[in-house]
């Protein structure tokens, strides 16, 4: 069969009883659902309607033809609704992948707001520092910070972040104030990694960028472990500015290097496809660019 609709047509004029009702029904002329009726015959191999100017009757091959196809139709029609319904407001469930330490904080609160506004979607979070593969794993939209490596999904920027050396008073007054960061290596630093290579840290200064091999006494793939140890004294920590904002503000650790850049990153949204995007998707991106859009969150706050 080569047109779906000459189907519909069948099945609208074997309901209504008439060409003329079925065509007004259809918004079309009465000639071309006879014509896209007798198509179908000829397609079948088969008289389906006996027609005279008074009435129309199925024929044996007709009655049985609408018989099967009827329900497939209406099947058909269901799952049309269904996909419309869910391309004009966000319903179903949004799977969303986040790290813990930005996704806790302050994905979090966003999150609330954007589920009051549309209650009849349900959310799956993962808050997992781990890099997940979105497209494998089966996830709508991630949250990723830092640099872009996956240059297949697409990306919209969320929010920016810049990195912070930190120490808490107590170490300091034990260990020293380092005055530049070539004096890190004679430092315990609090290092985030996932990987087992000796970790290096990079600053920008007056005479160009310092790389730092440091002693890592704690490595974590968890940035709010690794502040929480900071201010314990255990160390330095070079951490995101949106993590250690409070902890400065109330005087739990101190910014070292002030006269120094450090690392530049930003959080983006990241999902598969921009065409026929869901309006869940869709949505919940331009919710978390708007939660994201002034520094609030940031050491400019």
């Amino acid at each position: 069969m080569n047109d779906l609709n000459d189907l519909r047509i069948f099945v609208r004029v074997v309901e209504a009883g008439s060409f003329t009702a079925a065509a007004e029904a259809l918004g079309l002329s009465k000639s071309y659902a006879s014509r896209r009726v007798r198509v179908l015959e000829d397609q079948l191999g088969a008289r389906l309607m006996d027609r005279t100017t008074r009435r129309l009757s199925l024929t044996e091959a007709g009655r049985a033809f609408y018989e099967q196809a009827a329900p497939h139709l209406e099947g058909l029609a269901d799952a049309e609704r269904a996909v419309s319904a869910l391309q004009s407001a966000p319903r179903g469930t949004l799977r969303l992948a986040a790290p813990s330490s930005f996704g806790l904080r302050w994905l979090q609160p966003a999150l609330h707001d954007f589920m009051a506004r549309w209650p009849e979607l349900r959310v799956e979070v993962s808050y997992d520092d781990r890099h997940v593969d979105v497209i494998a794993e089966g996830f709508d939209l991630a949250i990723r910070g830092g640099r872009l490596a996956d240059t297949s999904l697409v990306a919209r920027k969320l929010a920016p972040m810049t990195g912070v050396v930190v120490a808490s008073p107590a170490y300091l007054a034990r260990a020293g104030t380092p005055d530049h960061p070539s004096e890190l290596g004679r430092h315990a630093c609090l290092d985030y990694a996932v990987a087992t290579t000796v970790p290096r840290w990079w600053l920008s200064g007056p005479d160009g960028e310092v790389s730092v091999e440091v002693d890592a006494r704690l490595v974590a793939d968890n940035g709010q472990a690794l502040v929480a140890a900071a201010v314990a004294g255990l160390g330095v920590a070079y951490q995101p500015d949106f993590l250690v904002r409070d902890e400065l503000r109330a005087g739990r650790l101190v910014r070292l290097f002030p006269g120094f850049a450090t690392w530049q990153g930003a959080f983006h949204a990241v999902y598969p496809h921009r065409r026929h995007l869901s309006p869940k998707v869709r949505l919940m991106v331009e919710h978390l660019a708007q939660a994201f859009a002034g520094p609030p969150w940031c050491l400019d706050g």
